[in-house]
């Protein structure tokens, strides 16, 4: 369609370039084939070398920089307008508060925003969501501003700090932001609870969920019922390891045994509520001939709570194993056991969640890992 002769002017936007994950050099490669003339792209990224080398002319073989030096007013202006929107509008700033010099404490913020912002508009956003909680008065405001440090890792481990700070809650935090962190793809609020191993008094309640997590600083926020990390720079947080030296405190705290441990723990929930819930027919269709086409998901729909385990099982059993010798005779037994007994109800599963190429490439896998054992 895009090479089409008679295609008018078009403009395509594509957002965070570098949070592309799988085929990323094949999207770049199309970028760079179907500009032209009637054909323009508007890209934003991160600085990577990677996409630097590949986004560049065919005819002058120029790289196109992902450096904002050229912008950098432009920017800065949009940020200072950003901030003024988000200032005026807080809650606490609305008493039009006088600090002694005279100066407007609505005045003050805004200044001290603007010289911390740094051409970062998530950084701005997150202070002025701290600014903005329920228990913020506005003799609070400054003192926050004030307080706050300067970039995202900085504001990150502060915000972790936070989530420690909730001695009833932090250990119900830490499971669902290391799950959600190794989770592949965004997580249903009827997912998370059997995959962190909350407690099931919580997980009975959506309601009780969202509270945990809207205690997780502003890690996460919660779309559609849908969990997800705020930014990939969220991620790359709490996933930094450091060094054998120099261990980072963030991924320590969230990752207490290691990642492959929690991938372990997850594979283990995911077939213990699998094998507690996957059944024969389902969505009681009583015709096996049925067209997937004619199925309708069910208001209450059983297989809610082991979707994403349905689909992604194996990817953590896969990536719980750093050697040969890491996978226990528990994990191989709770394997083969459920392969044994539930086997056809997954195949059932997937084929109801339209999962059923995502089944085979989870098939070939899981062979894969046992021959290699």
């Amino acid at each position: 369609m895009l090479e089409d002769p008679n295609l008018k002017a078009t403009y395509l936007v594509i957002d965070a370039l570098d949070e592309c994950i799988a085929d990323l050099p094949k999207l770049l490669d199309f970028v760079v084939r179907i500009s032209s003339d009637r054909v323009k792209w508007l890209l934003s990224s991160r600085n990577d070398v990677t996409i630097e080398k590949k986004l560049k002319s065919d005819d002058r073989q120029t790289r196109l920089s992902l450096k904002l030096k050229a912008n950098v007013m432009q920017v800065s202006h949009a940020i200072n307008m950003y901030i003024d929107d988000k200032v005026s509008n807080l809650e606490p700033l609305q008493d039009n508060t006088l600090l002694e010099d005279g100066i407007p404490l609505k005045d003050r913020v805004r200044d001290i925003l603007r010289s911390k912002a740094d051409g970062t508009f998530l950084w701005v956003a997150l202070v002025v969501q701290e600014l903005g909680g329920e228990d913020i008065e506005s003799w609070h405001v400054l003192q926050i501003v004030e307080e706050v440090p300067l970039g995202l890792d900085g504001m990150y481990d502060r915000m972790l700090n936070e989530v420690k700070r909730h001695k009833r809650d932090s250990e119900l935090c830490r499971r669902i932001l290391s799950t959600v962190t190794a989770a592949y793809r965004p997580l249903h609020l009827a997912e998370i609870g059997v995959l962190s191993g909350l407690p099931e008094h919580i997980t009975k309640s959506t309601e009780n969920v969202k509270r945990i997590v809207a205690k997780c600083g502003s890690f996460l926020t919660v779309r559609d019922n849908q969990i997800y990390l705020i930014h990939q720079s969220a991620t790359d947080f709490l996933l930094d390891m450091g060094t054998q030296q120099a261990p980072r405190d963030p991924f320590e705290w969230v990752f207490p045994l290691g990642r492959e441990d929690l991938h372990h723990n997850i594979l283990l929930r995911s077939l213990s509520a699998m094998s507690a819930v996957l059944r024969r027919d389902m969505y009681s269709l009583e015709m096996p001939g049925s067209s997937i086409d004619d199925v309708q998901t069910p208001s209450s729909d059983q297989l809610a709570t082991v979707r994403y385990s349905s689909v992604f099982w194996v990817n953590h059993l896969r990536d719980s194993i750093s050697n040969k010798d890491t996978l226990q005779r528990n994990t191989l037994d709770a394997v083969q056991t459920f392969v044994e007994w539930k086997y056809l109800y997954w195949l059932e599963a997937l084929s109801l969640l339209r999962a059923m190429s995502e089944g085979i490439i989870a098939i070939t896998q899981l062979k894969g890992i046992i021959v290699s054992l």
